[in-house]
């Protein structure tokens, strides 16, 4: 519900209407031309935290999500069903829109919102985080309501996988009970990272000792 037309008058300090707030913000800050014309791309979120701007990712951070890319796109898929990517996509959660590094999704349940620009999570399969030092606390804190792990388990995501390059480690959260994630599986960077259903394969993360 917009929390300015429910008749009641806003907690400026709830976090539901910070991230509405955000996200008004957000819909003018789009349209400002002179972001276009930044040499470096940067990515919006509306969090229960406030806008947050991110900046273009380094260069193993790209390397990393290529590797994962090419696994994904290698995977028969008669077992899997439909499946596809998609990258600078916001997800919509209640009032919130957050900005995975990837998105693995069913294309046959795939519905836009907020002006095309947004998904919902219907037929999102997995979510996909590669920590930077400014975002790495977002992308991990289960304590916190407002980070990513408790958005995503309320939002109903199946499966959020989290490169934490800091610790080189790999963290796959699934099977959500009550909007909350139980204890991720850890596996070591050189490990294969196991993704159940529908993906049923295991990531070679060999690779990734020479990028961190």
């Amino acid at each position: 519900m917009d929390p300015v037309e429910s008749g009641n008058a806003p907690d400026i300090h709830d976090p539901d209407y910070i991230a509405f707030v955000a996200g008004r913000i957000l819909d003018h800050v789009r349209e400002v031309p002179e972001l276009a014309a930044l040499s470096e791309p940067v990515t919006f979120e509306s969090t229960p935290h406030g806008l947050v701007m991110m900046t273009a990712p380094d260069a193993p951070h790209g390397d990393i999500l290529d590797d994962l890319r090419s696994f994904l796109t290698s995977l028969p898929r008669h077992d899997a069903g439909a499946r596809a990517l998609r990258e600078n996509t916001s997800v919509e959660l209640g009032v919130s829109e957050r900005t995975p590094d990837l998105i693995v999704f069913d294309p046959s349940r795939r519905v836009l919102v907020r002006g095309g620009r947004a998904m919902n999570t219907t037929g999102i399969l997995m979510l996909v985080e590669v920590t930077s030092t400014s975002t790495r606390r977002e992308d991990l804190d289960r304590e916190d309501p407002a980070a990513k792990p408790r958005q995503y388990a309320a939002g109903g995501i199946p499966l959020y996988l989290v490169v934490d390059r800091r610790r080189a480690e790999v963290l796959l959260f699934r099977d959500a009970t009550n909007g909350v994630y139980p204890e991720p599986t850890v596996f070591r960077v050189g490990e294969p990272v196991w993704l159940p259903k529908p993906f049923s394969a295991a990531w070679p993360t060999e690779f990734m000792k020479d990028l961190l």
